[in-house]
């Protein structure tokens, strides 16, 4: 007669490779996927355990660095998950078996007020315990050991991305435009006229000086056959209008040269938190921009890797 699975047949001993269902005493307080030994010597237990907590203590982890928390249903579990953020380089605050805790959230909410992109509880196989607010965290749960690399990867990039567009948007971003000759459409304040974008970004409300250093307005308005825009960048011809006490023909003129006013704060969090962001053309209109500024300030721009 053929056995079910579920029928077991008691055995005095097993080798190697061989799958098996123990029963023994105080089995419920045994660590999934921890090491198992036999121990042929009662005066060795002690020294066996000392062994097993080496051993667990290698895969658990805790630091105070701005990281993740990992939680998994097993010791192999962990390291495997552990081993693969490391191969991506990211950081792990804690790393853990068994339920999401109360202590677990407040780990990551002291992470997430300082680097929202890692605000993340990653959970393999484990649930979170009953009563516990997680509103200021993000948890992740996947039975799939690749998937969930590929889910912490894909909120961490989304959190960097909206982190970086926000600050974009208070940023005044290097920019270059020519006045276009013959394209002068109101000549007093707001004057507005064609220009070409000859490298970097405009936006509006971006501050204009000229090649002397010496300001001359604020962007207002960008149209593109009577559309307005957000932003114009490199080989856009548009037209736009410039407030603040500007006249053609007295403070600007046609053909002029233009750069937005980047002040040195602004480039300092471009060039060094958004280098990947500086496109060639803008980073050519940063050493221009840089030229001018220094002057007046010798210190502009100094020390950062154009």
């Amino acid at each position: 007669m053929k056995l079910s699975k579920y029928d077991l047949t008691p055995i005095d001993e097993v080798y190697a490779a061989a799958g098996v269902k123990l029963s023994a005493p105080n089995l419920e307080e045994a660590l999934a996927g921890s090491p198992l030994y036999v121990i042929e010597d009662e005066s060795k237990v002690e020294q066996y355990k000392q062994l097993i907590e080496e051993e667990i203590k290698e895969v658990r982890l805790y630091s105070d660095i701005d990281g993740i928390v990992l939680k998994a249903d097993s010791l192999g579990t962990l390291e495997a998950l552990i081993s693969a953020l490391q191969r991506e380089g990211i950081p792990i605050r804690l790393a853990d078996i068994g339920p999401i805790s109360k202590r677990d959230v407040i780990e990551e909410s002291i992470v997430a007020q300082r680097s929202k992109e890692y605000g993340i509880i990653a959970a393999f196989r484990v649930k979170l315990l009953q009563g516990i607010d997680t509103s200021g965290v993000k948890i992740l749960y996947n039975e799939i050991i690749y998937q969930l690399i590929e889910d912490i990867k894909k909120h961490i990039n989304e959190i960097r991305e909206a982190e970086k567009r926000r600050t974009f948007d208070t940023l005044i971003l290097p920019g270059k435009i020519k006045i276009l000759p013959g394209y002068v459409f109101r000549r007093s304040d707001p004057v507005v006229v064609g220009i070409e974008v000859i490298g970097g970004v405009i936006r509006p409300k971006y501050p204009l000086i000229k090649e002397d250093g010496r300001r001359v307005g604020e962007v207002l308005q960008i149209q593109d056959n009577k559309k307005s825009l957000e932003r114009a960048t490199k080989g856009m011809e548009v037209a736009i209008s410039i407030k603040g006490n500007v006249m053609i023909g007295r403070h600007i003129n046609e053909g002029d040269i233009l750069y937005t006013d980047v002040p040195k704060e602004d480039l300092e969090i471009l060039t060094n938190k958004y280098p990947s962001s500086i496109t060639d053309d803008m980073r050519e209109v940063i050493k221009e921009i840089i030229r001018i500024k220094r002057k007046e300030d010798p210190l502009y721009g100094l020390g950062l890797q154009i």
